[in-house]
C-alpha cells in the first residue's frame, strides 16, 4: 500500500448520492407522466404545499431556502398552473400559496417504487 490511499466518503457524501438519485428518479418518472415542465428545484414548495395554502415565509422556513428563492419558485409554477396566490383568511394582507387542482395536476402521479436491492447498486452520476 501507498501512503495515499482513496477515502472512503463519508455519511454527507453517501446521503447526498442518495437524495440526488431519488430526485432524478422522481422527475423522470413524472416526466414520463407528462409533468415534464416541474425541475427538481420546485420540491422546495411542493414538497411543503399545503391543500389550505401556506405562506411564502413558512415555505422558506420548511425549505431552507430564501424567502426571495420561494417567491421565484411560486411565480413560476403558478405560471405553470400548478400553485395559486390567494389572501391570507387571517390577514388579508398576506398571501398564501394554494395547489391547483387541473385535469393536469391533479392526476394521481405514481411515485416510483423500488426494491432494497435496487437501492444497493444505485450510484451518483
Amino acid at each position: 500500500m501507498t501512503g495515499h490511499q482513496a477515502a472512503e466518503p463519508d455519511l454527507g457524501v453517501l446521503a447526498a448520492r442518495i437524495l440526488f438519485s431519488v430526485q432524478r428518479e422522481l422527475f423522470a418518472e413524472l416526466a414520463e407522466q407528462g409533468f415534464d415542465d416541474i425541475r427538481p428545484r420546485a420540491g422546495a414548495v411542493l414538497a411543503y404545499l399545503r391543500a389550505d395554502g401556506i405562506r411564502a415565509s413558512e415555505l422558506a422556513r420548511a425549505s431552507g431556502q430564501h424567502k426571495q428563492v420561494i417567491g421565484s419558485l411560486i411565480d413560476d409554477l403558478e405560471r405553470l398552473g400548478y400553485v395559486e396566490r390567494r389572501p391570507d383568511p387571517a390577514d388579508r394582507r398576506a398571501k398564501h400559496a394554494w395547489p391547483i387542482s387541473n385535469t393536469r395536476s391533479s392526476t394521481t402521479a405514481r411515485t416510483p417504487r423500488r426494491s432494497q436491492g435496487d437501492w444497493a447498486s444505485t450510484e451518483a452520476g
